[in-house]
């Protein structure tokens, strides 16, 4: 049985639970979710599903990096809007990812629970060393992740130089859309192995990158493509 949905949401349910489901659904926006009803209860899964380039992205990041900025307190230095969003062009999941660089690390931690305020859940290092995870939103509805780092972390510079690579080079932007479509449509609630069947695209770009940096126009364009630290 199937509840119709105006979103693209995938339904599985048994028939003893599709009232239960309909009145779920309908009190909540799940667009971009999978929805698993049994007899156990429900259980929902993230569609990886990309999203055409929306200018509002930018704006979005523009909204949450000051109020991030501030929450995080005087250890912050720079502030970013990374990952794809933050390329003209490219499609993305619309989720704003904000790269923060930080003075101490591990002073980050005790601004946890400023971070808690804004509606973000602090998830630590979250398998990359020397990193601050912050999501927020409840799974699978996230809006906006946060990535800090301390000054001299060589993630900073890794973020940076692909955003502005693709950036600068729309070509490679739009094969990279190409690839993740047909990923997220080849595997859509299968994180790992979407992650894992792009890795060797986006160690290519990351290659490309590296020695675009090191040309004139890369020295250049590098330099002009970061954010400053908003205003707090």
């Amino acid at each position: 049985m199937l509840c119709q949905s105006h979103s693209s949401e995938t339904i599985r349910f048994s028939s003893d639970s599709y009232s239960s489901y309909c009145d779920f659904r309908n009190s909540r926006n799940l667009k971009g979710t999978l929805v698993v009803v049994s007899l156990l209860g429900i259980s929902l899964v993230r569609i990886i599903k990309m999203m055409d380039y929306d200018p509002q992205w930018i704006e979005l990041y523009n909204l949450e990096a000051p109020l991030v900025a501030r929450a995080l307190g005087s250890q912050v230095k720079t502030i970013h809007h990374v990952g794809s969003t933050s390329v003209p062009g490219l499609c993305a999941k619309p989720i704003i990812d904000i790269l923060v660089e930080v003075q101490d690390i591990m002073k980050v931690d005790e601004r946890n629970e400023f971070m808690i305020e804004l509606g973000y859940e602090p998830r630590g290092e979250l398998g990359i060393p020397g990193r601050r995870y912050f999501s927020k939103g409840k799974y699978p509805m996230r809006s906006h992740h946060v990535h800090s780092f301390q000054t001299g972390n060589p993630e900073l510079d890794r973020h940076l130089i692909f955003r502005n690579y693709l950036r600068a080079h729309p070509e490679d932007a739009q094969e990279y859309c190409r690839l993740k479509r047909e990923l997220s449509a080849k595997h859509p609630t299968d994180v790992e192995k979407y992650t894992e069947e792009k890795t060797p695209f986006i160690s290519e770009i990351e290659r490309k990158a590296k020695e675009w940096l090191h040309s004139s126009e890369g020295l250049i364009l590098e330099r002009k493509g970061k954010d400053l630290l908003p205003s707090r």
